[in-house]
């Protein structure tokens, strides 16, 4: 009984280990909170620029990479981002160093705060995308449209945080 208690933990434990991240930078996993530090500094860095028309380019953009940088996490396959050449991969990368750049001090910005401020803002982003098929109205033919979303989840208010631990009672 003891030798199957034994090889049941080792095989869970095994499991669990090659369950880490499917993501490496120079080989070093990026976990989740590494993609929730990357999406809260993409979604500042998009929703505090000036110019409208390039701050809606930068967007698409970077919701394009966060729904790659989503999909490769889940994947099976590992993935080296530094050795993929793709747009994607490309923005991650960049915004990766820009990121250890500012840990390393270099912006002036205190990194404790920036990390902090980045990962919780990143935990609530909600990054997606649907296609739908639509008729162009020129030519009469469908088209398949993109939609990307981009957008920051609302915190619970106090009353529906109470709420909600009512009703688990």
């Amino acid at each position: 009984m003891k030798f199957k208690l034994l090889i049941f933990l080792f095989t869970s434990f095994i499991f669990a280990a090659s369950a880490q991240a499917k993501l490496h930078y120079k080989n070093k996993p990026i976990d989740s909170v590494h993609t929730a530090t990357i999406k809260g500094f993409l979604y500042e860095i998009s929703h505090n620029t000036f110019n409208i028309q390039k701050t809606l380019q930068q967007r698409l953009a970077y919701a394009k990479a966060l729904v790659w940088l989503d999909y490769v996490r889940d994947a099976s396959k590992i993935y080296h981002i530094d050795n993929l050449k793709n747009k994607e991969a490309i923005v991650i990368i960049s915004t990766i160093e820009t990121i250890i750049k500012v840990f390393n001090g270099e912006y002036g910005i205190d990194p404790d705060y920036a990390a902090t401020h980045w990962t919780n803002l990143g935990r609530r982003i909600v990054v997606n995308y649907s296609r739908q098929s639509v008729l162009n109205s020129t030519t009469g033919k469908p088209e398949i449209k993109t939609d990307w979303k981009f957008e920051l989840q609302t915190v619970p208010s106090r009353n529906q945080t109470r709420d909600l631990l009512y009703r688990a009672w």
